[in-house]
């Protein structure tokens, strides 16, 4: 049977009990490869079997690197010790690609910023998480960087793309949806016709009984003699108390239909003919 591929919720509650299961890889009580303490091949080679046994078989990405500093212990390069089989998956970079070189060497257009955060992480022991698009291969990933011990950093990768995409498809919808409603809005306000929008209000019995503006144009105003500061969020009641209840059945009729009428009337109140 083919296994099921685990949804973005499935992957980022495994990093977040990996992340946990990570502090003891940082901290433990006798933690032989403690980040304060120069770390020998025996012992990398012992976490690296402890490393390999956490993530491989892992739906998440995991690379552990060595950080190449200065003399004056500024990062200028890092060098990849360990990469497992998921991140193979999600970056395209095998194991002969990158283990034991150098990142300028995997990619010589490689950004300074990169280098310069994950050696910090290495340095300072302070981890790190961030979001980043990956132009090679058109890939959105999050990343939690940390420090097993000095001058080296581990990185759980994940593709994130989905969610990215769909937040980017929102933003532009919504950015669309705002555009639609400036040119919507310049229509209403230059028009010559006067417009008004308006919500029904019922009673128990389904019946209109008031309707309440919720805009209206400046032709609108000015044909009627309303105020759209005085105007808007009231009902028509408020406005004319003695509204003639012919409008209320008629408005109120073809909001509850959708079906439009055009008429012409007489509104003692507006002086204005009315038209639908």
């Amino acid at each position: 049977m083919k296994n099921k591929k685990p949804s973005y919720e499935d992957l980022q509650k495994q990093m977040d009990e990996l992340k946990c299961e990570l502090d003891f890889y940082k901290n433990p009580k006798s933690f032989k490869y403690g980040k304060d303490i120069n770390v020998t091949e025996k012992g990398l080679r012992d976490y690296l079997k402890d490393w390999r046994g956490l993530f491989e078989g892992m739906e998440i990405g995991a690379a552990l690197c060595e950080v190449v500093a200065d003399e004056n212990n500024k990062p200028v390069n890092y060098k990849f010790v360990e990469i497992n089989k998921r991140y193979t998956e999600l970056t395209g970079l095998t194991r002969d690609m990158v283990i034991g070189k150098l990142a300028t060497e995997i990619n010589p257009e490689i950004e300074r910023y990169w280098i310069e955060n994950l050696g910090k992480v290495a340095i300072t022991g302070n981890p790190i998480s961030y979001e980043n698009y990956y132009e090679a291969n058109s890939t959105y990933y999050s990343v939690y960087s940390y420090s097993p011990f000095k001058n080296y950093f581990a990185s759980i990768v994940n593709d994130i793309s989905t969610r990215k995409r769909a937040e980017i498809d929102l933003i532009e919808a919504k950015e669309k949806a705002e555009e639609n409603e400036k040119i919507f809005k310049d229509l209403f306000d230059s028009i010559n016709e006067a417009f008004a929008l308006c919500e029904i209000i019922v009673d128990e019995k389904k019946e209109p009984v008031d309707y309440r503006f919720l805009n209206i144009n400046p032709a609108f105003e000015d044909q009627t003699g309303l105020n759209i500061k005085n105007t808007i969020g009231k009902t028509v009641k408020q406005i004319y108390p003695d509204v003639e209840p012919i409008w209320i059945k008629t408005y109120g009729n073809v909001a509850l239909t959708q079906k439009p009428i055009h008429l012409v009337e007489y509104n003692k109140n507006t002086l204005a003919s009315e038209r639908f």
